[in-house]
Parts: C-alpha cells; sequence; structure tokens
C-alpha cells in the first residue's frame, strides 16, 4: 500500500512538470499561452483535473487540462494507488505582479493541490516568470511537427 508521503511527492512532481519548458501546446510554452488567457478571469487560472473543468475554458486551457489530468491517472497508477484515493486535483495559478527586471515579464504562482477521500490535502507551489504568448515573438518548438 503506497503512503501518503507518495501524494505529496506526486504534487510536487505535476508543479514542477507544470512550470517547465516542457509543458508544450502545440509547439508553445502551455504557461505563456494561460497567462494570455487569464487576462479573461483576472490573472487566475484553475483546472480541476478530478472534474475535468477548466476556468477559463479556452482552447489552450482544455488541452493543458488534458495531457494533466492524464499524466495525474499515470502517477497515481504507477505509484500503486487506487483510482478513488482522490477526492479533488487542481492545478491553480495566479499571474500578477509585472518583474521588477525586464518589461513586460509577468510573475506567476502555480499550486498543485490533490485532496484524497479522507480529506487531507497534499500541496506543492512553483512560482516563476513568462511572457503572455505572442506568435509573432515566438518560436514553436519542433516537437509540434513530430521530431
Amino acid at each position: 500500500m503506497p503512503s501518503s508521503r507518495n501524494l505529496k511527492g506526486i504534487a510536487a512532481g505535476l508543479a514542477g512538470s507544470f512550470v517547465s519548458r516542457n509543458n508544450d501546446v502545440e509547439g508553445y510554452w502551455g504557461i505563456g499561452l494561460l497567462c494570455r488567457d487569464a487576462a479573461q478571469t483576472n490573472g487566475v487560472v484553475v483546472l480541476n483535473l478530478s472534474q475535468r473543468l477548466p476556468v477559463p475554458a479556452t482552447p489552450s486551457s482544455v488541452r493543458v487540462l488534458k495531457a494533466y489530468a492524464q499524466q495525474l491517472d499515470a502517477l497515481l497508477q504507477n505509484a500503486g494507488f487506487s483510482p478513488g484515493v482522490l477526492a479533488d486535483a487542481e492545478v491553480w495559478l495566479q499571474f500578477g505582479e509585472p518583474s521588477t527586471t525586464h518589461a513586460n515579464v509577468v510573475m506567476f504562482t502555480c499550486r498543485v493541490a490533490l485532496a484524497d477521500s479522507k480529506g487531507q490535502r497534499y500541496e506543492a507551489i512553483e512560482h516563476g516568470q513568462c511572457w503572455p504568448h505572442n506568435p509573432t515573438r515566438e518560436r514553436r518548438s519542433a516537437r509540434a511537427s513530430g521530431f
């Protein structure tokens, strides 16, 4: 039987992966796309992985949600957890404070929260900075073309 400590590790792994440059949506950094979309919701993006509900429900947030819900399912299965171990799982992003070092750069906080069926919560928090997505300024990753 896996321990609850494994859920803390899964939350930390998801948070680290989420803010990494490998969080890719059709060749563009997922965080930049979500930053652009967060303007609709006062700088907040919430991806409920257990209910498969993104806020705001943009094409980018739906793609990121689907990828991370699948990743969460795989991590839980690989750690030996039964499918119903989690009562809730969400990724919460807050975009806001402009960087003091670079113009147009936005600071963000990413929190991954998992709650088990007993009500115990496991959280991991990452901070970073990004540009809101702008396809005229950015290059697409080669991963988008299947290389």
